[in-house]
């Protein structure tokens, strides 16, 4: 049906404040050419969320009801949250590493995880090929994040960051040094981690994290393969996860 003069009120509701007047839209042909008209209001809620415009519609002496539409709090963007452990983890051989595991809770995230980095922090050891260090989701996925990598050269306080786009792996021999690197592992056959972890076979890739919901308790498990007087320590790690969410 044509209107002969219709006009739109912003309504006080859903979120919306202090709107500005209505608004006349004239005569409107069905099926015709679309008409638009600017109000101005302060909208009420949290980033993320989402507030409701609703236009009350009059024409003439007739009431034609309302119209609304729904208009989120900001631009969904993609955004890195970090989160770290900063505790001490002790690692000497025959599996005598302290916590078994290493953990991090994660909340408040988008459920769909579009990436994830994995940096150790202060990384020691004696002999680096005797670690295994295993990387598992709250979903139960899991990765390796290094294992039978660096020989015997000795690695003091350093940080290593994993992600699965690096450019190169760790070295299988010779001196690992800090940088980002592939998740590697050169011995898929000889990685057989204690419980609670979760059993193999186990994978070098962080990708298949993406898409799962980051939202849990991670785990890092760490393991020290061969029985010597050797030793070890971790100062911390850190999980760089990229998910969609709400710039405001």
């Amino acid at each position: 049906t044509p209107t002969t003069n219709l006009v739109a009120t912003l309504r006080t509701t859903g979120g919306v404040t202090s709107p500005s007047g209505p608004q006349n839209y004239g005569a409107l042909l069905p099926g015709g050419p679309a008409v638009s008209r600017s109000f101005t209001f302060t909208p009420i809620g949290d980033c993320g969320a989402s507030f409701v415009a609703e236009l009350q519609l009059q024409d003439g002496p007739v009431s034609l009801g309302s119209a609304s539409n729904s208009i989120p709090f900001g631009a969904m963007v993609s955004h890195v949250t970090p989160f770290t452990n900063s505790n001490l983890t002790s690692i000497t051989a025959s599996n005598g590493t302290s916590p078994y595991p290493s953990t991090i809770t994660v909340s408040g995230l988008n459920t769909q995880l579009l990436k994830v980095t994995v940096t150790l922090n202060g990384l020691t050891h004696s002999q680096p090929d005797d670690l295994d260090i295993l990387l598992v989701g709250p979903n139960g996925q899991k990765t390796l994040l290094m294992s039978d990598c660096g020989g015997i050269s000795l690695v003091n306080n350093v940080n290593l960051t994993f992600d699965s786009t690096a450019s190169g792996s760790l070295p299988d021999f010779s001196q690992i040094v800090a940088g980002t690197y592939k998740p590697t592992d050169y011995d898929v056959n000889s990685d057989v981690f204690l419980a609670p972890a979760p059993s193999g076979p186990y994978v070098a890739d962080l990708t298949q994290f993406n898409g799962s919901d980051p939202n849990g308790t991670w785990q890092l498990y760490i393991l020290d393969d061969v029985t010597n007087n050797l030793f070890g320590s971790l100062a911390g790690w850190t999980l760089n996860l990229t998910t969609i969410e709400p710039s405001c």
